[in-house]
């Protein structure tokens, strides 16, 4: 396999290897050239890292097989990116030599080589490093956003296992279609009129920032934070029971929670909040990329709107955004732009996330963790740990939410799962939850 250069013109991609083929971004990869154009450090802070740890059986040559694979099974590790006339462009190259790089601890991301353009090397950056909890080695796969999303690095890591003998079963043929055309069908798909209609009218007269005030930066002077809380045991089997309590789906319920907890902070009444959703056709199954979209949803809740009353109109909100799946980027450029929210709910199955650390603490336990960058101006997520634990993690931008208003919404969402669910949560309101807070203290 012929391992390209860097080079000062993306001109010369082709030489040596064969033809390269020009094909037009995703929106997701859209986004994210838009990023790097304009933010640089910010685009290259965005990312998966996927870890595997090693025995003693892989050895070089192994590895050496392992990345090659991989590459040659998923054009989108051997792609490069282009400005062509002001607009980004994709170029898949015939073939690419992944350097594996050796050190002695994991790497953090780092700048591209050009300003103008990036290189699969930029993009994903294969090293092996001494294993931080064991006495062996991991390799890891440090892939940019602009080329994965969750669901495709957890791919990645079953194909990565499997090579590796470390999961059972046969590695698959590599997927007969591509990211690049995928890539294309969006492009080239019409938005239907009834889903324009229903965002134009979703949308129509949204609050700026969702509604969501900006208090200024945190009096520490801090770039990220992060805070995780892992519920106790009554709390994580409450959030189960108001599940099902309003046939829901747990990625629902989140939604109603964060609502009366904003509420409750802010006393506001109309909320549109973002979240994460995939825009993967079944087709593209086994395929890697980002498929990623962000979603709108909208509600409006009062200091008595119920807790009961939110996890029926958070249903019905999810519901409607579903039956009308659109890139927001589409939506942007038909009713001419739109202002995203600065918070960012999701639910993440034990499966779907690299906190592992949750698995090692008690329940009950809330501590911040160290924090470089925030991947959004206040994200809230519950997820799973491996014995179906519930934990909440909010990473924020310090600069736009203070550390004490983070900690009190955490405590918000705690009351209503440890003392409203459990208690009945037909008469627990915003109200209710503002009551509560005064005088409370705050978590450890």
């Amino acid at each position: 396999m012929h391992r390209l250069s860097y080079h000062s013109s993306m001109q010369d991609l082709g030489s040596g290897s064969g033809t390269v083929s020009s094909w037009p971004l995703s929106y997701s990869e859209e986004k994210s050239w838009r990023e790097f154009r304009a933010d640089r450090e910010v685009f290259f802070k965005r990312g998966s890292l996927l870890a595997v740890a090693l025995d003693d059986t892989v050895d070089d040559r192994l590895l050496r097989h392992l990345v090659d694979t991989v590459t040659a099974r998923h054009e989108i590790l051997r792609t490069a990116y282009d400005t062509v006339n002001s607009g980004g462009s994709r170029h898949v190259l015939p073939s690419y030599e992944h350097e594996i790089r050796v050190v002695d601890k994991p790497l953090y991301p780092v700048d591209g080589l050009y300003e103008n353009h990036v290189m699969p090397e930029d993009l994903v950056r294969v090293f092996l490093a001494p294993d931080p909890d064991g006495p062996g080695r991991k390799l890891y796969f440090d892939m940019n956003e602009m080329i994965t999303d969750t669901g495709s690095t957890a791919r990645l890591s079953t194909e990565v296992n499997q090579i590796l003998g470390h999961e059972p079963g046969p590695l698959g043929p590599p997927p007969d279609v591509t990211y690049a055309q995928f890539a294309v069908e969006q492009r080239n798909e019409p938005l239907p009129h009834a889903t324009l209609e229903f965002w134009k009218n979703t949308l129509d007269g949204m609050r700026a920032a969702g509604g969501i005030p900006d208090e200024g930066p945190d009096p520490s002077g801090d770039d990220a934070g992060e805070r995780v809380l892992v519920l106790p045991d009554e709390g994580t089997a409450a959030f189960r029971a108001y599940c099902r309590r309003h046939r829901m789906s747990s990625f629902m319920a989140v939604g109603g929670l964060v609502n009366i907890a904003l509420s409750a902070i802010w006393g506001i009444e109309d909320i549109t909040l973002a979240t994460a959703a995939s825009t993967r056709p079944a087709k593209y199954n086994s395929v890697l990329g980002n498929f990623a979209n962000n979603v709108l949803l909208r509600s409006r809740v009062t200091r008595s709107t119920t807790l009961a009353e939110a996890a029926e109109a958070g249903r019905t909100t999810v519901l409607q955004a579903l039956r009308h799946p659109v890139q927001l980027l589409k939506v942007a450029e038909t009713v001419g732009g739109l202002d995203v929210p600065p918070i960012r709910i999701h639910y993440l199955p034990n499966n779907a996330h690299y906190y592992k650390m949750l698995d090692s603490k008690p329940s009950g336990a809330s501590w911040r963790e160290p924090a470089e960058f925030p991947g959004w101006p206040l994200e809230v997520g519950f997820a799973e740990d491996s014995r179906k634990r519930v934990a909440i993690w909010m990473q924020y931008d310090p600069r736009r939410f203070h550390h004490a208003r983070v900690e009190e919404l955490m405590w918000c969402l705690r009351e209503l799962l440890v003392v409203a669910c459990v208690n009945g949560d037909e008469s627990a309101d915003a109200g209710w939850l503002a009551d509560r807070m005064v005088g409370r203290e705050h978590l450890d």
